[in-house]
């Protein structure tokens, strides 16, 4: 006759659980030696002008994507896709706008301002079609920029007079559209303090820009139909 085998003896008690220490930007910094950064969730693109003057550190290049490359990202935006986040480099009160760190191209195809570096956009909304085209299909700007942010009455104001009445106020109910439309897209943002030295924000920037290994094109179609 087998003997019964004994139960096993209960687990012992877990320790008591430790209180979780306050994060404490110094001691990040001091681990890191990178200045704490905190989330800006999302904001569309006229809270983004309205909050921020955009300019580039010394270390950042300029424009660099072809126009085919920035009606790619506002098509994306303007499906209401998800475009990965914009990192900017706050500075201390009463200084002239922020730094971006990452994202000055994305931002640059969306029609963004840079106050020290501008350069065109090859990226315009035929308000017709609804497609993104290289040059302005209108006598107004159709960036997603400036839908976002300006009222189009000035410009109607001056195209009065060069087509009929009807048409204009067809194309103006056409602007009020993709107004009301642009501002319901976001892009989240990513901000660092700016207690951070320009040593810091480039030590960040070299992170964020180093690079993995990118796939090509056929590689993402190829992985897509994969799945099909």
């Amino acid at each position: 006759m087998k003997r019964p085998i004994a139960p096993s003896p209960p687990p012992p008690d877990p320790p008591p659980a430790q209180p979780r220490e306050a994060w404490e930007p110094a001691r990040f910094r001091a681990a890191t030696g990178i200045a704490p950064g905190h989330y800006v969730y999302a904001r569309n693109l006229y809270e983004l002008g309205a909050r921020y003057t955009l300019r580039l550190p010394k270390f950042q290049r300029g424009a660099v994507w072809s126009g085919e490359m920035q009606r790619a990202v506002c098509k994306t935006l303007w499906d209401g896709l998800p475009l990965p986040p914009v990192t900017i480099w706050d500075q201390p009160h009463g200084a002239r706008g922020v730094f971006v760190l990452d994202g000055q191209q994305r931002l640059r195809a969306l029609g963004c301002p840079f106050a020290d570096d501008p350069a065109p956009c090859a990226s315009h909304l035929d308000l017709e079609t609804g497609r993104w085209e290289a040059s302005p299909p209108h006598p107004f700007p159709t960036t997603a920029w400036a839908l976002s942010r300006y009222s189009p009455e000035p410009f109607f104001r001056t195209a009065r007079g060069t087509m009929p009445s009807d048409e204009l106020d067809r194309i103006a109910d056409l602007w009020c559209q993709a107004n009301e439309r642009i501002r319901l897209l976001s892009i989240f943002t990513f901000t660092i303090s700016a207690e951070a030295g320009q040593a810091e924000a480039a030590e960040i920037f070299r992170r964020i820009n180093t690079p993995g290994v990118q796939m090509t094109p056929e590689e993402v179609d190829a992985l897509i139909a994969s799945c099909a």
